[in-house]
């Protein structure tokens, strides 16, 4: 998790945080079960939360924005960026309960 949250904005990749903490198999199942989602997924949405913070912020374009937290291919990043939002920051204000949407990486926290 740390390593996450400390190289999110690095264009990492899930073999790079399973080798700066030796992962094994055992320990990403482990994971899973912890936080609900695979490593993968947690860092996805690690960068989700990071790009609404950053979008309600500060005045960065949606591309220095995704140049911000890691996201190399905006064409990639966008879409990804509007379901969050559509998913966590309804028009009600209510955070969605929907399975399709991104969860929050700390929901244990």
């Amino acid at each position: 998790i740390n390593y996450i949250e400390q190289n999110f904005q690095n264009n990492i990749t899930i073999e790079d945080v399973a080798s700066s903490a030796e992962l094994t198999a055992a320990i990403w199942e482990k994971f899973s079960k912890k936080y609900g989602q695979s490593p993968q997924e947690f860092l996805m949405n690690y960068r989700m939360v990071k790009a609404a913070e950053l979008l309600k912020l500060t005045s960065l374009s949606i591309a220095d924005i995704g140049s911000a937290i890691g996201y190399e291919n905006q064409l990639h990043f966008f879409p990804c960026l509007q379901k969050y939002l559509r998913c966590f920051l309804p028009e009600n204000g209510e955070i969605s309960t929907n399975k399709k949407c991104f969860r929050h990486p700390r929901n244990d926290v």
